[in-house]
């Protein structure tokens, strides 16, 4: 018991620095010490937060009244959670496929203590299952401390607002799902949001008739919401941290390569993803539109004017388009990645002279040249992504590419097919001399590096030439992570059950020490990034991080934290220069993407 309260922060930063006695102890003495005062401190601060116990009740923001809903963590600390709350009108009907429309006011008090709705899911493994799927599915969710809360006309409290994964097809931002109680005993203000998905977020026609992005479009609007209304929770508006994790970290990245998105949030946090993902972006967009609205209206052809388009999905129930979303398909040639991890319903660009553009010019170039909003930077990857998907397609995948390596080369890479056999020899060579079916690891490290880590690490590079960032790989293996893999390595998502509380971790005691020891360091490093004035992970030193400094990431370094058992600082061994010289070789002079 001692052990998990020597890690607690439910007090302020100063119980991690508190001075050691000057007197010759051992090292076990010395950390027997510090979990007591750390103890004593919590102890302390924990009856201050009680003494000052407040009710809040019915809180005003912009549109109008909400009450909430007060929880607790299992450190102790009260907090209020304001669920499905509306930042955009409901985009149905003549609203469908269209840019979201900012919320008007209500006149009644809003009942935020449930959550009601998650926007519509177009994964064939998890469409219709949850009876809370809608398209009026344009809601955030509010997590505030009580004594930020309580003193919010004063509080200027850190925020984190966080866009969750789910290839832009799936999941949700609700609370059972990414519960905010790790960050409440930060005493972070924290809020979580829905967006549309699949071709209700992403579809899009080339023209001002179906904008494209909307689903990021969606995100947009829920900055602007939280920059006009976080102080009536107590958080301050110029101290947000904006993070995503997969499709959220491309999320991310298209927000930071955004110029209408500057001012809304100071720094940013992306997880195992980047706009320089192959899967962030769809070449292809019209085409796509074409292909779901035949699945639903068989008289449309090719030469059908946009306005049809529309007017087919408008008509169409929401059945009837999640059904022909996981119908609809792209010929082999019009593919975002390969064949085996394409996906169809992603941002695209939009097309000059465009209404509201939010996706324009070149994801990569724009990148490399420095076009990013100028704010610090966390990003980093998983040890092995890729093992997320499991490894029993792995010998098929294996035999394709041994077979014909051209197979390797994502369509974004705008390599010349006649050139695509050479190029991907080249790759396999970074992998393997042999072959791919006698060396699966080989493979598995070529999946991760493709979609993953070369694309991060690429943006993080780039970011690095003008801001600040620090680079992490998350190597640390255990049953918190919840992934069970035959081979080593940490996979895709591992990462986000040592930061947000769901009914797989709710309780932390029946994990081991290790693990419950390797959230406690992730979520002292990264509310240390999202709090301290200067955007440093490490700014406070600490037994429980080893007294490590994470060092900047830069061109000339590449050095980043490998948060393991232990933390190590190491340079990054990774193959994205590598990659980055084949693209010069054999590309076309614009890329897209990796």
């Amino acid at each position: 018991m001692v052990k998990r309260l020597k890690m607690s922060k439910t007090a302020p930063d100063y119980h991690r620095t508190a001075a050691v006695p000057a007197v010759p102890i051992s090292s076990p003495m010395k950390m027997l010490l510090g979990r007591c005062l750390a103890l004593l401190l919590v102890s302390s601060f924990a009856s201050k937060a009680s003494s000052k116990k407040c009710n809040v009740g019915i809180i005003s923001v912009t549109e109008g009244r909400l009450v909430g809903k007060e929880f607790e963590t299992n450190k102790g600390t009260e907090f209020f959670a304001f669920l499905d709350v509306p930042y955009a009108e409901p985009p149905v009907g003549r609203l469908r496929f269209q840019e979201p429309v900012p919320i008007r006011k209500w006149p009644k008090i809003l009942n935020a203590t449930a959550n009601r709705r998650i926007c519509a899911q177009f994964d064939p493994n998890v469409s219709g299952r949850d009876a809370r799927e809608t398209e009026d599915c344009l809601v955030l969710n509010v997590y505030a401390p009580a004594e930020t809360l309580c003193d919010a006309e004063q509080s200027s409290s850190p925020v984190l607002v966080f866009v969750h994964g789910g290839s832009f097809r799936s999941w949700d931002g609700a609370m059972g799902t990414f519960g905010p109680q790790y960050f409440m005993d930060e005493y972070v203000v924290m809020v979580s949001m829905n967006y549309r998905l699949g071709p209700l977020g992403f579809l899009n026609t080339g023209d001002d008739v179906i904008p494209g992005n909307l689903g990021l479009k969606d995100q947009l609007l829920a900055l602007k919401w939280v920059s006009k209304n976080i102080k009536y929770f107590g958080g301050d508006a110029d101290r947000v941290t904006l993070m995503g994790q997969s499709a959220g970290a491309m999320s991310v990245g298209y927000h930071l390569l955004n110029p209408q998105s500057k001012g809304l949030f100071g720094a940013a946090i992306m997880h195992s993803a980047s706009p320089l993902s192959c899967a962030a972006l769809q070449k292809h967009p019209l085409d796509a539109a074409v292909s779901l609205a035949s699945e639903i209206d068989q008289s449309l052809s090719k030469s059908s004017n946009t306005t049809k388009i529309l007017d087919i999905l408008q008509a169409a129930t929401l059945e009837q388009i999640q059904r022909a979303a996981l119908s609809a398909k792209l010929p082999n040639n019009k593919m975002n990645c390969q064949l085996i991890g394409s996906l169809m319903w992603t941002p695209s660009g939009e097309p000059p002279g465009a209404k509201n553009p939010l996706v324009t010019g070149m994801n990569y170039d724009k990148a490399k040249a420095g076009q990013t909003l100028s704010v610090p930077l966390l990003i980093g990857v998983n040890s092995q992504e890729s093992l997320y998907y499991g490894t029993s397609g792995i010998p098929l995948v294996a035999k394709l590419y041994d077979m014909d390596p051209s197979h390797m080369i994502d369509e974004n890479l705008n390599i010349d097919r006649r050139k695509k056999r050479v190029a991907g020899q080249a790759l396999k060579y970074l992998y393997t001399q042999t072959t791919f079916s006698s060396n699966m690891s080989a493979v598995i490290d070529f999946i991760s590096d493709n979609y993953f880590n070369v694309p991060t690490m690429a943006f993080a590079s780039f970011h690095s030439q003008h801001s600040v960032v620090y680079a992490y790989q998350f190597a640390y293996k255990g049953p918190l992570g919840r992934l069970n893999s035959t081979f080593p390595g940490v996979g895709h998502g591992e990462e986000l059950n040592y930061l947000f509380q769901n009914s797989y971790n709710e309780d932390l005691s029946r994990f081991p020490e290790e693990d419950v020891a390797a959230h406690e360091r992730v979520m002292v490093l990264w509310s240390q990034f999202i709090r301290s004035s200067f955007r440093h992970p490490t700014h406070s030193p600490s037994d429980l991080l080893e007294h490590v400094q994470w060092p900047m990431f830069q061109e000339k370094n590449l050095l980043q934290l490998r948060i393991d058992r232990d933390l190590t600082v190491e340079k990054y061994t990774g193959k994205f220069r590598n990659w980055m010289n084949i693209v010069d070789l054999f590309g076309q002079p614009q890329i897209d993407t990796f």
